[in-house]
């Protein structure tokens, strides 16, 4: 994620969030049907037979469809930096450019699913870099990563994060120590997972109360 935040998987592997503790900003995703699920019972305190009906129909539509929810939250930090403290002189679309940081990484991990192919080739293909000479480069440095060198004490500063740039555009992040259970999707053939954004059912199909 950007700026370099590594993510806090929660202890029940169902939300995974970036800048927690952070003044500035957060993002988070996590298992809509085990977040509905949890907090059933204190939601469903005082509820009628028809909202338990509703309530229980979207933990199952949840289920179902693998639902993920996405989270960001701007804070005092970040909202007096970007002009955006005062309610009311601000718009929705405003925070638009903002939102799509998990939209970039997943672009950057297109690669999942492809039959294995070189870093050289990768980089090639999605135009990173222009010449077959600058590919091997970077999967020269990328191939010593794999084997546990430090690349930043190997090369200059400026070409460290030439490389790292490079490499980080097709899933790779070479600022921590390799570890072939994360880079598999770079590495071997995996399933794909197709995201898109959930329609909401008919009322047909599920119980809403009006």
């Amino acid at each position: 994620m950007g700026r370099g935040k590594v993510g806090h998987l929660y202890s029940n592997h169902c939300t995974v969030n970036w800048g927690e503790g952070s003044e500035y900003k957060m993002t988070s995703i996590y298992d809509k049907e085990n977040d509905l699920s949890r907090q059933r019972k204190k939601r469903l305190k005082h509820a009628s037979d028809v909202d338990i009906k509703y309530y229980d129909d979207l933990i199952i539509l949840c289920r179902e469809n693998g639902v993920a929810r996405e989270e960001h939250k701007f804070k005092r930090l970040f909202l007096s930096k970007n002009n955006l403290k005062f309610y009311g002189l601000f718009k929705d679309s405003d925070f638009e450019p903002y939102l799509k940081n998990v939209d970039d990484v997943m672009s950057r991990c297109e690669v999942t699913g492809m039959k294995q192919q070189s870093i050289a080739d990768q980089l090639l293909a999605k135009e990173i870099v222009k010449t077959r000479q600058a590919a091997n480069a970077t999967q020269c440095y990328a191939s010593m990563w794999m084997d546990g060198c430090d690349i930043k004490h190997e090369i200059s500063r400026s070409n460290y994060y030439v490389h790292k740039a490079r490499l980080k555009d097709i899933g790779l992040d070479i600022t921590s120590p390799f570890d072939v259970t994360r880079m598999a999707p770079v590495l071997i053939k995996r399933k794909v997972i197709e995201v898109s954004v959930l329609s909401v059912p008919s009322q047909n199909t599920y119980c809403i109360n009006n």
